[in-house]
């Protein structure tokens, strides 16, 4: 589970959510080979809730596995939209998001 804090000897400009860099570290130098989960995108501090729609894509992006909105059923339902929408009109993001599905299934058996 990634945070929303920075870190900047890795990546100086984005948080853990949204880099590619602190995932590619978890992955590649830490050797975690399952699922990142991201921290909940509904708190203040990632900078989500006012513009949720490019944020998830923006985690998904960074190589998130899943992702966590709380409380907010709007939000969660704008966030769903953002991905369906990002799905039907870029193959490669759709890619990442069915290796994703396949990755949660695996692992929920």
């Amino acid at each position: 589970m990634t945070t929303h804090l920075l870190a900047p000897n890795l990546d100086p400009q984005n948080s853990a959510t949204y880099s590619k860099t602190i995932v590619a570290h978890i992955r590649d130098t830490i050797g975690h080979k399952g699922p990142i989960i991201s921290d909940d995108l509904y708190m203040e501090g990632s900078g989500l809730k006012f513009d949720i729609e490019n944020k998830v894509i923006d985690c998904i992006n960074s190589g998130h596995t899943m992702l966590i909105i709380s409380r907010d059923v709007a939000v969660q339902s704008r966030a769903i939209e953002a991905v369906r929408n990002r799905c039907q009109n870029d193959d490669m993001f759709s890619t990442i998001v069915l290796e994703n599905e396949k990755q949660i299934e695996t692992i929920a058996g």
